[in-house]
């Protein structure tokens, strides 16, 4: 009942009260060190391991908020009209490039790939969670090295499908429900290789929505952005890659339960594997320096 009425009172957050927050932080605290501004609890662990805390703030939106990623974006806009120094927001790129679109606005940086999930599952971290998960009988003379590729496209093969619906479901506003799909992913993606079957996949995004009439729509949609050379890892969604990686790890490439594999306990190891050369090679980490040069004093980054 608490979390419950905790939610209910985050829903009524805007960027508004987010700006006053950081305003209050700076006239009325004395704070002199900048701001950084991400989109949730997740991503603000993973970048408590690179700020330096000393000299920057971390503040995520609260959960229960319609869109994080928008809330950030409009309190950096309000912040740049007043004049407020020291803030930076990063923010999930999303579907952008499906869109053709790029937003362009100071103080505020995009992952290089759709998300921050996608980001850790194309890095060194994760060959070091496999390696912690995958069942050496599974490999049989091969090296976690020599499959870590082949896993990555692996579990990128059925994600790219799910990306596809869940931006056609906000392109058209569909509302097509995917909450806690994972439990159905044995009714369209088979355990034994990963394929995918686009007709149960449809099938089941369609019953869970209520949606059966957009059966037919959803698979020429679909045919349609298939034609279209895009970059699957500015499709696939990072929680799609972690839910997919946790079926493979429970028959395929492991034998854990669904529990130990679960799309939260993936993540969080792939956040703790992920060094700090990894974040150095990344359009971010330049993205933040550049920042930090245009904008002193305000630093954000450790000593890398």
């Amino acid at each position: 009942m608490q979390r419950r009425a905790k939610e209910d009172l985050n829903s009524f957050v805007d960027e508004n009260l987010i700006a006053n927050e950081l305003r209050m932080l700076r006239y009325s605290s004395g704070y002199e060190g900048s701001f950084l501004l991400v989109e949730g609890n997740s991503d603000k662990k993973f970048y408590g391991n690179l700020i330096d805390q000393s000299q920057c703030k971390i503040r995520s939106a609260p959960p229960g908020v319609d869109s994080n990623r928008s809330l950030i974006i409009k309190t950096i806009e309000i912040l740049k009209r007043n004049g407020f120094e020291g803030a930076l927001g990063i923010v999930d790129r999303d579907f952008d490039a499906i869109r053709g679109e790029a937003i362009e606005l100071e103080n505020l940086i995009l992952t290089d790939d759709h998300d921050l999930e996608v980001m850790l599952v194309r890095s060194p971290a994760f060959v070091k969670v496999l390696r912690e998960f995958v069942s050496s009988e599974k490999l049989g003379n091969k090296t976690i090295e020599s499959v870590a590729e082949d896993c990555r496209g692996a579990i990128a093969q059925p994600a790219i499908y799910l990306g596809y619906l869940r931006w056609i479901s906000q392109r058209d506003n569909l509302n097509l429900r995917f909450r806690d799909l994972v439990k159905k992913f044995k009714d369209f993606i088979n355990k034994d290789n990963l394929a995918i079957d686009i007709t149960k996949l449809i099938k089941t995004i369609t019953d869970r929505s209520e949606r059966q009439d957009l059966a037919s729509q959803l698979q020429r949609s679909i045919q349609e952005l298939e034609s279209q050379p895009m970059n699957i890892w500015q499709i696939c969604c990072g929680h799609d890659l972690t839910a997919i990686l946790g079926f493979a790890l429970q028959k395929l490439w492991g034998t854990h339960n669904t529990q130990a594999v679960s799309p939260d306990i993936l993540e969080r190891e792939l956040r703790l594997a992920y060094e700090k050369d990894d974040f150095k090679s990344t359009h971010m980490f330049d993205a933040i320096k550049v920042w930090e040069q245009d904008h002193p004093p305000y630093r954000m980054l450790l000593n890398f």
